[in-house]
């Protein structure tokens, strides 16, 4: 459940500032700052970051694209030498995720140095005969 708060907390808050301020690096931040604030563990930091960021500039990539009818993207596929627009959207919403799944590890990193990781669940099975 905590790491579907992060994910939407992630997302939600970098759509609204990245429309209002219109900054890349508003991803990162916010990612660094929710994977401090939201205390998970470490692999789950980094999956709600990455699934973050990945989808807020997929479908914000694949949104413009389909604005200009793929004029903007197949170019750039083109320049780059990438097959088709898809691919290098796929490529940004890979990047996207990365970065801001790294954040967030970082903001949980940056947390476990000054207060403790919450102690692990230890599974007891009770064996009814």
């Amino acid at each position: 459940m905590n790491i579907a708060k992060q994910t939407l907390a992630i997302f939600i808050l970098s759509f609204f500032l990245q429309y209002l301020f219109s900054y890349w690096w508003l991803l990162p931040l916010v990612a660094f700052l929710v994977g401090a604030g939201l205390h998970l563990r470490t692999f789950n930091s980094f999956f709600s970051g990455f699934l973050g960021g990945f989808l807020l500039w997929g479908l914000y990539s694949l949104f413009i694209d389909w604005n200009n009818s793929s004029i903007l993207s197949s170019q750039i596929a083109e320049l780059f030498g990438v097959s088709s627009g898809f691919i290098l959207i796929l490529i940004t919403a890979l990047l996207a995720g990365l970065v801001s799944g790294l954040c967030a590890l970082t903001g949980t990193f940056g947390r476990s140095v000054i207060t403790p990781p919450p102690p692990k669940r230890i599974k007891r099975y009770s064996y009814k005969r």
